[in-house]
């Protein structure tokens, strides 16, 4: 099923990483979390938010210093013991909107992967300058997911992007995690 056959209506986030107990599930949890606290359960449910690793440690935890900085949001009982680390997979990248390597040799390892994905994968930071860039009143108000398919696209220069109204950038919030 690629990423034209499904609902319309729903906007898949892929984080990826290289073992996929750190970083990339600590951006999916937390993306997770911060879609739920700026726009409500109802909207948040039409994002698909996933993480998975180029050399997975697969079904692990996630490692406990990581869940550990999932502290301050209350996100390192329950939420963060049902994660399982999964290996990525090219059907993971074909299906996904917009995929977010942990830094730059993560992004090319899914292009490399699935090269149909070039134009809808970038490096975490990379795409925090791009998404930075995004004038919020040329994007699409009543809806989220295609809000955020906005920010996909090419922008003009102006704005300020923020996640869950924090003034955080999901560079800095991933910066914050201790494991490589």
């Amino acid at each position: 099923m690629g990423r034209h056959s499904r609902r319309a209506t729903s906007f898949r986030l892929l984080y990826v990483c290289t073992g996929n107990i750190c970083r990339s599930p600590f951006a999916e949890i937390l993306t997770r979390h911060l879609l739920v606290g700026r726009l409500g359960g109802r909207a948040a449910a039409e994002f698909d938010v996933s993480s998975a690793g180029v050399r997975a440690v697969v079904g692990a935890q996630m490692h406990p210093d990581t869940r550990d900085e999932l502290t301050p949001w209350g996100l390192d009982g329950v939420i963060a013991g049902r994660f399982a680390a999964r290996q990525l997979r090219s059907t993971m990248i074909e299906e996904a909107d917009l995929v977010l390597g942990a830094n730059p040799r993560h992004r090319s390892a899914v292009v490399e992967r699935a090269p149909v994905a070039l134009q809808t994968t970038f490096g975490l930071r990379e795409f925090a300058r791009l998404a930075a860039a995004v004038d919020p009143g040329v994007l699409p108000v009543d809806d989220p997911v295609e809000r955020d398919r906005g920010t996909t696209s090419p922008a003009p220069d102006a704005g300020k992007a923020t996640v869950g109204g924090r003034g955080t950038s999901p560079s800095e919030v991933t910066d914050n995690a201790r494991c490589n």
